[in-house]
């Protein structure tokens, strides 16, 4: 089924859809997948602490693989330290 999708002509019906103003998250998203695609990467690294830009690369069907780096966050409450 990947094979015969056009992910050129959705890349663009999702951008249509989206519109205009878009948020600063959302234009990074669909800057990286389509640099990813003129380029032939073979995969995108994404780099997330909450996996909101993974969810938003993976909304514009890229065609390689998009591998989510999950980057926990250390708090601390001067006794004990936490990764959330």
């Amino acid at each position: 089924a990947e094979k015969v999708f056009n992910h050129n002509l959705f890349f663009k019906k999702v951008i249509n859809y989206v519109g205009e103003p878009m948020s600063h998250l959302e234009s990074i998203t669909s800057s990286a997948v389509r640099s990813a695609i003129k380029v032939k990467a073979s995969a995108i690294i994404c780099f997330t602490s909450s996996g909101r830009a993974a969810r938003l690369i993976a909304k514009y069907r890229p065609t390689m693989p998009v591998l989510s780096v999950v980057i926990p966050q250390l708090k601390t409450n001067q006794l004990r330290w936490t990764f959330t």
